[in-house]
């Protein structure tokens, strides 16, 4: 079988939400409900570099889902602080299982979610692309010195200057 390879960087914010509701339906049940009940009205509240590791992050609960019968439902994802926070809760367990063996898979579920978080962190919420000079000017950008000198938020003199001061902050 053929896996198709997606291009995230291409989908509209509105073809993301299609597919990601879509594909794993389970984890976003609770999408299209009101606000008074989950802040996953909002949508998937982060830029397209970070699509594909939300994607794989959910792969990975698919498999412990169809291993353990354990389904998680996201409340609310989005950028806080310059990087991701994928808030969620386990919302059942379709299969029997002790009470320690509960324990441990919401430990691995709780750390495969804490690991994409810090993934995001280092993923430019613009282009997808690595970067380790993390822009804090005020705010906490979640994008790269290029895509925020792109879109006109900065100049690359401001950036270099950025960057610059927390070199010599060290």
């Amino acid at each position: 079988m053929k896996m198709e390879k997606i291009d995230f960087l291409k989908m509209t914010p509105v073809e993301f939400d299609n597919y990601m509701c879509k594909t794993y339906m389970e984890f976003f049940g609770d999408r299209r409900k009101p606000m008074t009940q989950t802040c996953m009205c909002w949508g998937f509240e982060i830029g397209k570099g970070w699509y594909k590791t939300l994607d794989t992050l959910c792969k990975k609960l698919a498999s412990i889902r169809k291993r353990t019968g354990i389904v998680v439902n996201f409340n609310q994802i989005k950028e806080k602080y310059g990087s991701g926070r994928f808030y969620y809760n386990i919302k059942a367990t379709e299969k029997k299982l002790s009470n320690d063996e509960a324990a441990i898979w919401d430990e691995i579920i709780g750390d495969i979610i804490s690991n994409a978080e810090e993934k995001v962190y280092h993923i430019c919420a613009g282009c997808g692309e690595y970067y380790s000079d993390k822009i804090s000017a005020g705010w906490v950008y979640d994008e790269c010195g290029s895509c925020l000198v792109k879109k006109g938020k900065f100049t690359q003199e401001q950036i270099d200057n950025i960057i610059k001061g927390k070199e010599n902050d060290n």
